[in-house]
């Protein structure tokens, strides 16, 4: 979402800058006494004028515009997963903010249960501000699930993750190979 945040704002910026470019020439032009340059104004101000609010194509313009204007509202209101979370290394004072990138930390917890043996593929997410919430997705007996936790549980405190995170593992049956 942060990518099409900034097309859309560098597309929105260029077209306000060459609008405002465009209205200056023409208020220049006007000022001189001069026709319009590019834009019809004349046509425009006798449609304009003669548009009432209660026309169907003013009220379909105006519903389509507010539809769109809400619907981008909401997108960016929406809650996101954090792009970093806070940490709290046991040495660092109250003051100091330490931070630790979410995806690289997702892929360290997903390798770290992983790397315990009877597992065939991990994956981990990371939520919550201040403190975190592990879910671990492994493919896996059940009777490795202590394992798992353990091996998690070491790699969140090689992270500095805020005590308690709390840490839920989701095992999945191996599929048998024949």
């Amino acid at each position: 979402m942060r990518i099409f945040n900034r097309v859309i704002s560098l597309l929105l910026s260029l077209v306000l800058l060459l609008g405002g470019l465009l209205i200056a020439v023409e208020a220049v032009l006007a000022a001189f006494h001069r026709a319009p340059w590019l834009l019809p104004l004349r046509r425009w101000h006798d449609l304009l004028a003669s548009t009432r609010l209660a026309d169907p194509p003013t009220r379909a313009v105006a519903a389509v515009l507010g539809t769109v204007g809400l619907l981008l509202l909401i997108a960016e209101l929406w809650p996101r997963r954090p792009y970093r979370l806070r940490a709290r290394p046991a040495t660092a004072d109250e003051k100091t903010q330490w931070w630790v990138l979410r995806r690289p930390a997702e892929r360290r917890l997903a390798d770290a249960a992983a790397r315990v043996s009877g597992v065939n593929s991990a994956r981990a997410r990371l939520r919550g501000r201040r403190l975190w919430k592990v879910d671990v997705r492994a493919e896996a007996r059940d009777d490795r699930r202590a394992d798992i936790e353990e091996a998690v549980k070491a790699e969140l405190a090689r992270l500095a993750a805020p005590a308690p995170a709390r840490v839920r593992l989701r095992l999945r049956r191996p599929r048998r190979v024949t």
